[in-house]
């Protein structure tokens, strides 16, 4: 997703000052999007690996995670070189259909990961007040992050037709409405998708509170508190960085430049935010779910390594064979961890 803006203020700014791209701030953003992609596409690897190797794990809210993590891979691998890019001016790399697909992905990846966060929400409020009824399973939620993936990936082709190669920077074209497009972002990738979370948590705690407040089993509560701080999360990184992006829109036609300066400078770092969202989410999932944990120790602490060696291949071989891969639909199942299963 692209809303940080590249237009004639900032070119008039770098013009006036040739050091600009090398600034502290910059630098300092630079960095900070290095990491923060490092970070992101490790720990989101991380989960992916643990959701694809143990079948324990592949219950609906994971499931869902799954689609999200591999959304937040593709934004990282892709908006994090675009940004450094157009902060850097680079000449000779960009192009137009590199700008209009580069776009088109940062856009739909932002979609996508939204919306997962969204669906995410429904199957917490489905867990707190579903009693005497079949839940979804791992299955009904690789149908819904599917349906997510194709419903985003087509309503973000218009962005194709709106981003340009001009100069040394992506730009919008000249027929474009700025105005529009930036607000119809803003609003389907961040905006619209937390007054649905806002709204399915208002609904949910209605319903709770009124009838199932004494009888949420530990599992459901781990699970609960997972997919709040992961919402909570989205709001915090997320809704800056929109809200600046249209402050900074609107101030195209300002007559201090220095603050216009000053909010493409608070925009970056907004940005850089948005994209900590990304790498934060695999925290989140292995401080707040012992399963989850589990997993990330296997290759962080490699405990995988030193129980092969203390136990040796052959008892190795054979605890897989005898484990478990029974989904986690009861409280009994959910602490069933990924070390016992290994």
């Amino acid at each position: 997703m692209d809303q940080m803006m590249t237009e004639e203020p900032d070119e008039m700014l770098a013009e006036e000052d040739p050091l600009m791209a090398l600034s502290q701030d910059v630098l300092v953003v630079l960095i900070l999007m290095g990491i923060t992609a490092l970070v992101g596409l490790i720990g989101n690897l991380i989960f992916v690996r643990a959701l694809c190797m143990y079948r324990n794990l592949r219950v609906d809210v994971f499931v869902i995670m799954g689609g999200l993590a591999v959304a937040d891979m593709l934004h990282l691998v892709i908006a994090v070189p675009s940004h450094m890019m157009d902060i850097l001016r680079v000449v000779g790399i960009m192009s137009t259909p590199w700008c209009k697909c580069s776009r088109y992905l940062m856009n739909g990846t932002a979609y996508i990961a939204s919306y997962h966060v969204v669906v995410m929400t429904v199957l917490r409020g489905i867990l707190l007040t579903n009693r005497g009824h079949s839940s979804p399973t791992g299955r009904h939620a690789l149908y819904c992050s599917i349906v997510v993936w194709v419903v985003g990936a087509l309503a973000t082709v218009p962005v194709i037709q709106v981003w340009e190669h001009d100069i040394d920077a992506c730009l919008y074209t000249a027929d474009a409405d700025i105005d529009k497009e930036i607000w119809l972002t803003s609003s389907f990738s961040c905006f619209v998708p937390i007054t649905m979370m806002l709204l399915i948590y208002a609904t949910t705690y209605y319903i709770g509170k009124r009838y199932f407040a004494d009888s949420y089993s530990r599992h459901e509560k781990q699970m609960s508190r997972l997919v709040s701080a992961v919402v909570l999360s989205f709001i915090i990184c997320e809704l800056p960085h929109h809200v600046t992006t249209l402050v900074y829109n609107s101030a195209y036609d300002h007559p201090d430049q220095d603050y216009i300066k000053n909010l493409s400078v608070i925009n970056d770092y907004l940005l850089c935010l948005l994209l900590v969202d990304k790498a934060l989410r695999p925290v989140l999932y292995s401080k707040l779910s012992t399963d989850l944990g589990d997993c990330f120790d296997e290759v962080i602490n490699c405990t995988y390594c030193h129980r092969y060696y203390s136990d040796g291949p052959r008892r190795q071989k054979s605890d897989k064979s005898a484990a478990s891969t029974a989904p986690l639909t009861t409280e009994q199942q959910a602490d069933v961890s990924c070390e016992e299963v290994v």
